[in-house]
């Protein structure tokens, strides 16, 4: 559910941000640099959390079978003039956020109600 709830903003971030596109050129610099900052902010996230995700060769396996799913799909979406960058940027978010909580260990964080 998560995952489906988190495609459906990501689409609906695209359609607002085709909107905004068509009221002005600053509404697309902005959304352009938004962009941006959410691709080199995932990347940099996934770089931070690989190590405690990937575990495993079969993790790490997996984890890049997932970004390069994402890559191939993304170019195929913007070839085929299918998605948009703001699309594509908050799905890389999602990514990263998923391979943040691969390595996430619920036994180190801390508990509120033991303190």
């Amino acid at each position: 559910m998560e995952g489906m709830s988190s495609l459906l903003v990501a689409q609906k971030l695209g359609q607002v941000g085709k909107e905004l596109v068509g009221e002005g050129e600053s509404y697309q610099f902005g959304l352009l640099i938004a962009a941006a900052a959410a691709y080199v902010t995932s990347a940099w996230w996934i770089v931070v959390a690989y190590p405690a995700a990937a575990t495993s060769p079969l993790s790490s396996t997996l984890l890049g079978v997932a970004l390069t799913a994402f890559i191939f799909l993304t170019c195929i979406g913007f070839v085929m003039r299918r998605t948009n960058v703001i699309e594509s940027a908050g799905l890389a978010l999602f990514l990263a956020y998923n391979v943040w909580l691969c390595g996430f260990d619920q036994s180190s964080s801390w508990n509120a109600a033991a303190a």
